[in-house]
């Protein structure tokens, strides 16, 4: 793949939120369809077969998921986009016992539709709409070991609380006035030179920040979440671990602030989705041992006459 065209596909995919998906090699999606459309003749295209699978191993478990609708996957031997090794990388044939690193995709939370770029009329227009139920889901898979220790969110909680961070980064908790049962902290330092509130201020790049604990103590969710609420659509980040029916896996979403009362919901939604690629999986594996077993049965039979 070459650098600028990479680099063309990145900054395309900045402007369409991320469309642009780089799977061990293979451009999938329809803006980028359209760019090469553009670029190149029909020797240079690269076409995602109509029955198109990613598999692999994920937190624990088989997965198996539509190329349509899943983007960038990647197993543990793909190369960065930027490493030298980009340029010449040639994935090899992918099995259930390949090692995934990570994957995405977009999720109306509300139906439970994974998008699929066969059949995505309207979808950008429906991502402008102000408190839009469409949500992106970014998959990772626990493979390090700070990945496995229950205070991954509290470290990062904790970065933000220091009080050695300078006023206009200095965040403290709203005493009893927890939102969605969510604890709430923001940046409420003044600024002298003008008198407004830091979080105020044009520029301020603070967001109010939204915690879910655990029982002993533990961050659970942690939510960060732009502060000027009154544009269609003030992103919010959303990170959660999933630890669920053999699965070992964090999340990373991005979705309105509009839609953070349902953020609950929102997480079993993005679970559900990731548990049916793995029931999927499930299934094929099943099929092809059931299919085994009657070639096998078959073959004794043509052997003995019986």
């Amino acid at each position: 793949m070459k650098k600028w065209l990479l680099g063309l596909c990145l900054l395309f995919g900045l402007a369409t939120l991320s469309v642009c998906s780089f799977s061990d090699g293979l451009l999938i999606g329809k803006t980028q369809r359209e760019l090469q459309d553009a670029a190149f003749s029909d020797k240079g295209r690269v076409e995602v077969p109509e029955d198109s699978y990613k598999i692999g191993t994920l937190g624990g478990r088989k997965v198996r998921m539509s190329s349509y609708q899943v983007q960038d996957v990647s197993y543990t031997d793909t190369p960065t986009a930027f490493s030298k090794d980009w340029e010449t990388y040639k994935a090899p044939p992918r099995t259930y016992d390949s090692v995934l690193t990570g994957f995405d995709f977009y999720l109306n939370y509300e139906t439970g539709v994974i998008r699929d770029i066969r059949h995505d009329d309207g979808f950008y227009d429906e991502l402008k709409v102000s408190g839009t139920p469409w949500i992106f889901v970014g998959v990772g898979n626990n493979l390090h070991p700070l990945d496995k220790t229950p205070d991954q969110f509290d470290r990062l909680l904790a970065t933000r609380l220091r009080t050695t961070n300078p006023p206009y980064r200095r965040y403290v908790r709203l005493p009893d006035e927890d939102l969605y049962g969510l604890e709430q902290y923001r940046v409420l330092g003044i600024n002298p030179e003008t008198g407004l509130l830091y979080r105020n201020e044009p520029g301020n790049n603070e967001d109010d920040i939204f915690i879910n604990r655990s029982k002993d103590g533990h961050v659970l969710s942690y939510i960060a979440c732009a502060t000027n609420t009154d544009v269609p659509n003030p992103p919010c980040s959303h990170k959660f671990l999933f630890r669920k029916s053999g699965l070992d896996i964090n999340f990373s979403l991005g979705y309105s602030r509009h839609r953070l009362y349902d953020w609950r919901k929102i997480e079993g939604q993005a679970g559900k989705a990731v548990l049916a690629f793995a029931e999927a999986a499930d299934k094929d594996i099943e099929a092809v041992l059931i299919m085994k077993r009657r070639e096998a049965k078959n073959e004794a039979v043509n052997a003995t006459g019986y």
